[in-house]
């Protein structure tokens, strides 16, 4: 054998499988004002073309850049800051202006080439109320229209930085939608709202669908909303209901008071609908059918106040106790929960392996988990050796298709059929090496060698010294390294064993030189 020590760095990767038909547990990052946001109360999150994540929430504006907040208040002696706290929606222009409705303080406007907020309110400009619920950006006439809180709708020229005269209805208006040459519009008490042209008067409809929270508009151009019932509403161009899709059950429409507050669409054609108090449902836009798709740790039971999709498919969900963000560069691996026992304080998964069968193999602290090929869900076994249930720490199949399976107190042959262990036999003169009884310690790495016509297990015990197994002749050895420099002191917390194609052992673990830690 050819035995090299060096230094080396072997990243360790766990695999995680899933049911297809089982929902799939995403990863969400959580961010609250522990970590830099102004209030946990989220209301609205936009992105600006430099990348930039703006979160609105009831005490402050916040802009993030992936790493940190950094907020912005209102000052009282400062007329160039925002103009309230209590943020209501957020908006973007053609000009990368940013602009920022508020519940009692009017709307602002953010230049980001001077920093400065320009504000107006009742106050300073023609406002019909400074109680403002949505703001939307209408690129046809370059014109933003303006939603009250019972002081109906308003539009404002971008050109002339000015609010028009005049304003529809006197009606609270929830939220906006511009598509074509059309306003859509969610009132309470009536159905979609729908403005022709700016000096039209303003259709009322009586629906099934009345008072509206959301409207949202599909990458596919279909009118969705979500509305003061338990359905998601579909709506034609000339605003009149063509579907209705309920998303608790039922087989009828209620006002059971939980119902679609917040829409966003992801790059797989799901709709994301953020209810009032059951989290997020979701809508497949293909087969036009709510489906359990993910399970979201901390947000199922939650209020989703707002829902934003940006260009790198990240869903960004507002709540009422922070702000969860889901990545998919994060959900590479999906997350399968095991049939763990309940008297079992911690069970961490350390190993897989796929046998040709088809079985599926995992190791863990509380014992092995396995899956047959025709079954559903995983099978948990305790294993024991000299009367003692055993943690497991690896798994390794030779070139004999022989498992091997490392505990934390030695090392055994596992049979696949009814999954038992058989303990390795060795030369009774080892029996004082520890091999069989690593007290104290586990098995932590197996790996493999060609030595002439012979197969040889290398096993790292951390805590102890490597071995080397030869299964054919049953004898075990013992690892010992040696240096040539007298002030090393080889350590025997072997992390790691590697072979490489030019059959090289390589050992990843330290020793001490001159009282320094030295990896190797």
């Amino acid at each position: 054998m050819n035995l090299k020590t060096k230094f080396l760095f072997i990243p360790l990767l766990f695999l995680f499988s899933f049911s297809e038909a089982q929902p799939t547990t995403l990863n969400i990052k959580k961010l609250t004002s522990e970590n830099g946001l102004s209030d946990n109360q989220v209301t609205c999150i936009i992105k600006d073309k430099s990348g930039f994540i703006w979160v609105g929430t009831k005490n402050g504006l916040n802009r993030f850049d992936g790493r940190e907040f950094y907020i912005f208040r209102h000052d009282e002696n400062n007329n160039s800051s925002i103009g309230g706290n209590n943020i209501s929606c957020l908006e973007m222009d053609d000009d990368s202006i940013l602009w920022i409705g508020t519940a009692s303080a009017g709307f602002s406007s953010y230049n980001f080439r001077n920093g400065k907020f320009t504000n107006y309110n009742k106050n300073n400009s023609p406002l019909s109320s400074n109680s403002v619920n949505d703001i939307a950006f209408d690129r046809n006439r370059n014109k933003l229209w303006i939603a009250y809180n019972h002081k109906g709708l308003q539009t404002f020229d971008l050109k002339k930085s000015s609010l028009d005269s005049g304003n529809y209805s006197a009606n609270t208006f929830y939220d906006v939608l511009i598509k074509d040459n059309n306003v859509y519009l969610a009132g309470i008490n009536q159905s979609l709202g729908w403005l022709k042209t700016i000096n039209n008067k303003l259709n009322d409809y009586s629906d099934t669908a009345s008072t509206i929270n959301k409207i949202f508009l599909s990458r596919g151009n279909r009118i969705l909303v979500g509305a003061w019932d338990n359905g998601l509403h579909e709506f034609d161009n000339n605003s009149q209901r063509i579907n209705t899709f309920l998303f608790d059950g039922s087989s009828q429409l209620n006002k059971s008071g939980n119902e679609i507050i917040s829409i966003a669409e992801d790059d797989e054609g799901i709709l994301w609908c953020g209810t009032k108090s059951t989290g997020i449902k979701f809508f497949d836009l293909k087969s036009n059918t709510f489906q359990q798709k993910y399970i979201l740790p901390g947000v199922n039971s939650r209020r989703i106040t707002h829902l934003y999709n940006d260009n790198k498919n990240r869903m960004w969900i507002g709540t009422e106790v922070g702000l969860f963000i889901y990545d998919p560069i994060g959900n590479l691996f999906q997350i399968t929960h095991l049939p763990v026992p309940s008297n079992s304080p911690q069970c961490k998964v350390y190993d897989k392996l796929f046998l040709l069968s088809g079985t599926e193999i995992i190791v863990s602290e509380c014992g092995l988990f396995y899956k047959k090929s025709n079954d559903q869900e995983y099978q948990h076994k305790n294993l024991f050796y000299r009367g003692e249930k055993q943690q497991l720490f690896s798994l390794f199949r030779d070139y004999k298709n022989r498992i091997y399976v490392g505990s934390n107190k030695t090392l055994f042959y596992l049979d696949t059929i009814d999954f038992t262990i058989t303990n390795m036999y060795c030369n009774a003169s080892l029996s004082d090496a520890g091999f069989n009884s690593v007290v104290s310690s586990r098995i932590n790495n197996l790996t493999q060698l060609a030595h002439h016509d012979d197969t040889v297990i290398l096993a790292s015990v951390y805590g102890h010294v490597p071995y080397i197994i030869y299964p054919e002749k049953k004898n075990i050895f013992m690892l010992i390294a040696e240096s040539n420099n007298k002030d090393d002191y080889i350590d025997n917390l072997t992390n790691k064993l590697f072979i490489d194609s030019k059959n090289n052992f390589w050992i990843c673990e330290c020793f001490t030189r001159n009282n320094q830690s030295v990896h190797s």
